[in-house]
């Protein structure tokens, strides 16, 4: 990787982790479910990207394998309650969705199991195992961005008629727009995997890529979850129509 590329996910490491944490601490207050599972994802994330680059940073290659194994597991074992998350804010009554949750753990965790037990060694192409923990990762982010621009679309036609606040229904296209960075994202991941295995190397376009859409999926979530007063106000601003009406 190039600087600017552990630069890009030490910055989306930091604030996996702040959003993690800030949300398991609203959970405590709450008692609420939804956050608790998204503040595990958010905190899982941000662990396995430092552990992705920690090897590196600190000049410990030689634990990069052992660190590899432990960053892996944290973000498959973090995949799992964001998919809980899905279920039970957008589908909680929806059977195909606790199938969605449960395949997808599967695809997981068999890909990790075999990534281990082959000792890191398959190749990317040849090997159904990284397709299936690939799978398991990937699928859940087109999921929640597919599921939060159904709501948008919901929320927004409530706003229309004054029974949706329009930074509530702001933040599920955010939420959206954060899962479709992550969907492109986890797409870069097998163009940057299929390289690496080719020539030993990682292209600096490729790294920039990467590196665009994880500070993009960071800037969603902080708009999501910090959003500036100013852009409050100006996404509850009523919108004015060419005609001098204005919305709401």
């Amino acid at each position: 990787m190039t600087d600017d590329a552990y630069i890009a996910q030490l910055l989306a490491a930091a604030f996996f982790l702040i959003v993690g944490i800030r949300l398991l601490r609203l959970s405590r207050r709450t008692g609420e479910t939804p956050e608790k599972l998204l503040g595990v994802y958010f905190t899982f994330t941000g662990l396995s990207y430092v552990g992705w680059v920690a090897p590196t940073i600190f000049h410990i290659e030689g634990m990069q394998d052992q660190i590899d194994l432990v960053a892996w597991s944290l973000y498959s074992i973090g995949v799992v309650p964001f998919m809980l998350f899905a279920r039970m804010v957008f589908r909680p009554d929806a059977a195909w969705a606790n199938w969605m949750v449960g395949s997808c753990t599967l695809l997981l965790f068999a890909g990790l199991t075999m990534w281990i037990v082959q000792a890191h060694d398959y190749e990317v192409v040849d090997s159904p195992w990284y397709w299936c923990e690939w799978l398991g990762y990937t699928v859940p982010c087109l999921w929640v961005s597919i599921e939060a621009f159904l709501s948008y679309s919901r929320a927004n036609r409530r706003v229309r008629v004054g029974l949706c606040d329009r930074v509530v229904a702001n933040r599920f296209l955010l939420f959206g727009f954060f899962g479709v960075l992550q969907t492109f994202a986890c797409v870069t991941d097998v163009f940057l995997a299929m390289e690496y295995e080719t020539t030993r190397v990682i292209s600096a376009g490729i790294d920039l890529l990467l590196g665009i859409l994880e500070m993009a999926g960071t800037v969603m979530l902080f708009l999501v979850f910090f959003p500036p007063a100013f852009y409050r106000r100006w996404i509850a601003a009523p919108a004015a129509h060419p005609t001098g009406t204005v919305d709401g």
